[in-house]
């Protein structure tokens, strides 16, 4: 695909992301310290996940159908203007949680159109690379607003960090307006504009049903970490540097694992990745300092590198057709396992400590790994040399 395209998709999800990254991270500490019960937390982040899941589902199924990517792409970034504008003037937690459901489900329609636009560019033998390169660029933006979000809370408010927020819509905006429009794959211009979807087989689900597992551990153990800090009186400043070291352990995985996957397969790397999913939940349950949840953070982060193997798995069995559902469909799955695992974190401390929640869910990387062996994956084709006779 256009290597100037692959530049302006990562570098808008990397505002994206490292935006919303630093902002899910912060604000749980912000309601902490104005008395706000963790349980209430929890159901907070599972209302933004639907938001987030549910948007991103409907873009793909709108784009599948529709197409026009480009203008969706530029209202809904639009709109997280608008839905920054609102923050600003947010001052009751009601107020702040339809603000937050508003860009959530914006970012949400946005994340989704990417990823499809990607899938439908990138040739197949490249994909794992591509996705690779996509989370690589992405992963710079929690990196830096992990080391920079906490001490800018500490030293001058939660309302700074939402100027920044509106700052960062406004460009997310403006880098929208250069996108190009994917080309139609044949098989849809053979149908026609509006072509069937296709029906999807048990190799996608298994995929999907295993990350929403995946997502249940991360972000139930992300969020976990905020909360179990901000009990023990560790700063803002300390709870998002756990943010920024995980964020840059992992920074260059995703190339790592694009490259291995377009050699040796996606499913082996998969498997191997709920390893550091099952010793990162471990370390979260343990008394420690700052260095242990920086090491459980790193360890959930290195986990969620699985994402980017998915979609490329998920492009190589998917048909055209369907992909901006089937994308979506997959990349919803960490918002989809956020309804449930934030609220069931928020009311686990509450009931059993800040021990055994994590401990329990051990379960949840063993069964995702368990779904992940059924899967029969055929290896990325390796383009033949082009000879002078077919040239």
């Amino acid at each position: 695909m256009s290597k100037k395209q692959l530049l302006l998709f990562s570098l808008v999800l990397m505002l994206l992301f490292g935006n919303g990254s630093g902002l899910a991270t912060i604000i749980p500490v912000h309601l902490s310290r104005l008395g706000t019960e963790p349980s209430k937390i929890g159901f907070l982040f599972s209302m933004l996940y639907f938001g987030i899941g549910s948007s991103g589902i409907l873009a793909g199924w709108l784009t599948d159908r529709f197409r026009h990517y480009k203008l969706i792409s530029v209202i809904s970034a639009a709109g997280e203007i608008v839905a920054g504008l609102f923050l600003l003037m947010a001052r009751t937690f009601p107020a702040l949680a339809v603000v937050l459901f508003l860009s959530w489900f914006l970012a949400g329609i946005h994340a989704a159109l990417v990823s499809a636009m990607v899938g439908l560019q990138a040739r197949e033998n490249e994909r794992g690379r591509v996705f690779g390169i996509l989370g690589f660029i992405l992963g710079l933006g929690p990196v830096l607003s992990g080391f920079i979000y906490g001490r800018i809370m500490d030293r001058n408010g939660f309302e700074t960090l939402l100027i920044i927020n509106l700052a960062i819509s406004g460009l997310w905006t403006f880098l929208t307006l250069f996108y190009k429009e994917p080309p139609v794959p044949v098989q849809v211009k053979k149908s026609g504009n509006q072509p069937a979807m296709q029906p999807l087989k048990i190799s996608f689900w298994l995929i999907v049903f295993a990350a929403i597992l995946g997502w249940v551990s991360i972000n139930g153990g992300k969020l976990g970490i905020t909360l179990v800090m901000t009990n023990l009186d560790f700063s803002a400043g300390d709870i998002s540097l756990t943010v920024g070291i995980a964020s840059l352990v992992a920074l260059a995985m995703p190339l790592l694992l694009g490259w291995l996957s377009d050699t040796i397969g996606r499913k082996p790397l998969l498997l191997g990745l709920n390893l550091l999913g099952l010793a990162g939940l471990f370390l979260i349950g343990q008394k420690q300092g700052l260095a242990g949840f920086c090491v459980a953070s790193s360890l959930l982060s290195l986990y969620s590198c699985f994402g980017g193997l998915s979609n490329a798995l998920i492009a190589d069995l998917v048909p055209p057709q369907s992909l901006g559902f089937g994308l979506s469909l997959v990349n919803s799955s960490s918002y989809v396992a956020g309804i449930f695992s934030s609220a069931l974190v928020g009311l686990a401390l509450r009931a059993m400590g800040s021990t055994l929640p994590f401990l329990v869910a051990m379960v949840l990387p063993l069964a995702a790994a368990i779904l992940l062996a059924y899967i029969r994956e055929t290896k990325p084709a390796v383009p033949k040399p082009i000879s002078p006779e077919t040239a």
